[in-house]
């Protein structure tokens, strides 16, 4: 057989091959790539949208998988070996994925009183609700009456607590005279918390007291500075959240 004759042998192989090419024509292969283009339309602006995405990869993936399977029934060749494998890949890592969302979604789930201060105040720098949890499990929660007193200034030591507004209204005087208000999810000492590295600031310079019934998170100082130091990231999102609050204090914006 010359080379011509081995040169057309091979190129009517190819033209069978091609010919038992189901291509986009089948539904189930359609159906698979409508999936996974609804998989990356998902928007990103809301909550659960992560979730979703995984969900229909996940589903999608599942199709494209019995695609390939259906399709190498008559005879498994490299090709349809390849896609079942790269398909059952993406599928086992797109379900590995899905089940750590569920687990943190149900098995960390935050108590109602912390929610808010979650949602609104640390979710949104991608704090972790397992993380949350560790930050705020050897907190304790503080309920304040009305006009009862946190620190007085000149007289409560500082050093020793740091605390989240979890509900009601704090005010913050010096001299009697009144300052600002302190709103929930915000820091109630930053300035004394950041005071601590001066050794001439022993005692809380205002009073702070409460406007109405409140409740608190506080933590000892000692062990809140202790399991930050643990924590380098959740340490950036805490400082970056007690700046914050010192600005919102000082320029009220």
């Amino acid at each position: 057989m010359n080379t011509t004759d081995t040169f057309l042998s091979k190129a009517e192989s190819s033209l069978r091959n091609c010919k038992s090419w189901f291509g986009s024509n089948d539904p189930l292969f359609s159906l698979f790539q409508t999936v996974i283009l609804l998989a990356f339309s998902v928007p990103a602006n809301f909550n659960i949208a992560r979730f979703i995405h995984k969900v229909v990869l996940f589903i999608g993936y599942g199709i494209g998988l019995i695609w390939a399977a259906t399709r190498s029934i008559n005879g498994w060749n490299s090709d349809f070996r390849s896609l079942l494998t790269w398909y059952g890949l993406f599928l086992v890592i797109n379900g590995s994925q899905l089940i750590n969302m569920l687990i943190q979604r149900f098995l960390n789930q935050i108590p109602r009183h912390l929610l808010d201060l979650y949602t609104s105040t640390f979710q949104p720098l991608g704090v972790t609700p397992r993380d949350f949890l560790d930050l705020t499990k050897f907190g304790t929660i503080l309920n304040l009456y009305s006009n009862e007193t946190y620190a007085v200034e000149g007289s409560t030591k500082l050093g020793e607590k740091i605390s989240i507004l979890l509900s009601g209204k704090l005010r913050v005087t010096f001299s009697k005279t009144f300052l600002y208000e302190i709103e929930p999810n915000r820091f109630i000492d930053p300035f004394e918390f950041k005071f601590l590295k001066y050794p001439k600031a022993n005692v809380y310079q205002v009073t702070i007291s409460a406007d109405e019934p409140c409740k608190l998170l506080t933590w000892s100082t000692s062990s809140f500075v202790e399991f930050l130091d643990s924590r380098e990231r959740l340490k950036c999102v805490v400082d970056a959240c007690i700046g914050k609050d010192i600005i919102h204090k000082l320029y009220g914006s």
